[in-house]
């Protein structure tokens, strides 16, 4: 990270020899510029000019239950184009973005305190000014003993944001626990489609997907069930184990149901206490290490795993070096699943945005694989890559 003097020049002190992505951010109006730079090995370095251009403008205003929401996170994420932008806004609820291009736009709206996480898709093929009006209600309910029907105490209910066409988005500061009769309340929950999750230690986790509008949900009921949960040891092909993995855990039907990033105890010792009885798989991996797909069954004895070093895969599309868009990066296996990574807040990855015709994987096995790429406006490039440990490895895609 570096600061820019008032003649506008700057300076990024100690970087590797290889090519960077460099960003410029102004504060307060979400105005960004971007460009790549290569820094030769023998060279002391390189010169990288970035222009804000002009662009376009989204501003606006918004209200949550029909007041000015302030202090919320506004930001726009490009769907076809690179272009992206952030503000928070002020008291009256206004925000103002600048330094746009013309494409479409995922708008979210973020303040985990307040429980809102709200998405929607948006056009823009010139300056633009709306309204983003965000409807709250409540969500309530009891969590019981599937076996008795005793309430249970003190069981953590936490909300993930279902987004159409991705894995759940996680609210990692927006949940509650039960009281001493198994009741919960969350209010001011944004309209949308959610999932709620419900967990207590010994007992399998419960979900259920609702759809809230303007009204409060009142009558929700989890019934959970005791299970004795998943184990893991996992070490490292040095022979010591890693401090942290990072694991998801995944239905028969592909779905993640459970995961994150966990500490390690003893001889890479990890319990997931909320795995219900049956049959997953699991995906494993660890800082600088592979990633795994494993099958696994609960009850069941403890899983075993020995990772090694991560395979680096380097993807390059010569085509769009030159162009502004986002185009899909997929990795697929000999049989043609898709590789995986597990993410925060038990979400999986199995596809990338590549920008301006270039990205790098980390945490691959090693093995054969095919590499998809496809652009926005449904060109298409594949090719071969076979993998080794520890290594990477350059495709060129033409």
């Amino acid at each position: 990270m570096g600061a820019v003097d008032y003649d506008a020049r700057y300076r990024i002190a100690n970087l590797e020899p290889g090519e960077w992505r460099v960003r410029a951010a102004l504060g307060g109006g979400g105005r960004q510029a971007e460009g790549r730079v290569r820094l030769p090995a023998d060279a002391e370095e390189a010169v990288l000019d970035l222009d804000f251009g002009g662009g376009l403008t989204l501003s606006g205003r918004v209200l949550r239950g029909g007041a000015p929401f302030g202090g919320a996170v506004v930001g726009v994420n490009g769907t076809d184009v690179s272009a992206r932008g952030d503000t928070t806004t002020d008291r009256g609820g206004a925000f103002r973005i600048e330094g746009l291009e013309p494409g479409n736009y995922e708008l979210r709206v973020v303040d985990f305190g307040a429980g809102t996480d709200h998405r929607e898709g948006l056009v823009l093929d010139g300056d633009r000014e709306i309204t983003v009006e965000i409807s709250t209600a409540a969500i309530a309910g009891r969590v019981l003993d599937d076996a008795d029907g005793r309430p249970l105490v003190a069981a953590l209910v936490t909300l993930s944001l279902v987004s159409e066409g991705a894995a759940p988005s996680y609210f990692g500061g927006r949940g509650t626990s039960t009281d001493s009769r198994g009741q919960f309340r969350l209010a001011g929950v944004a309209a949308g489609e959610w999932r709620v999750r419900a967990e207590v230690e010994g007992y399998a986790a419960g979900e259920q997907t609702v759809s809230l509008a303007e009204e409060d949900l009142e009558e929700m009921e989890f019934r959970l069930s005791p299970t004795a949960g998943l184990v893991l040891e996992v070490g490292l092909a040095g022979g010591e184990p890693p401090p942290s993995v990072r694991l998801a855990v995944l239905n028969p039907a592909g779905a993640p149901i459970l995961g994150g990033y966990y500490a390690t105890g003893e001889n890479g010792r990890v319990r997931l206490k909320t795995v219900a009885a049956g049959s997953f798989e699991v995906l494993v991996g660890a800082p600088g290490a592979e990633t795994l797909r494993l099958p696994a069954l609960v009850p069941g004895p403890t899983i075993a795993v020995l990772l090694q070093p991560g395979a680096r895969l380097k993807v390059e599309v010569p085509e769009l070096a030159a162009e502004s868009v986002l185009a899909r990066l997929q990795v697929a296996d000999s049989t043609g699943r898709p590789f995986a990574l597990p993410e925060w807040g038990g979400m999986v990855r199995s596809e990338w945005r590549m920008h301006a015709g270039t990205m790098t994987l980390e945490g691959l096995p090693a093995g054969s694989f095919v590499v998809s790429v496809t652009a926005p406006d449904g060109r298409s490039w594949s090719g071969p890559a076979t993998l080794s440990s520890g290594s990477e490895t350059v495709v060129r895609l033409e």
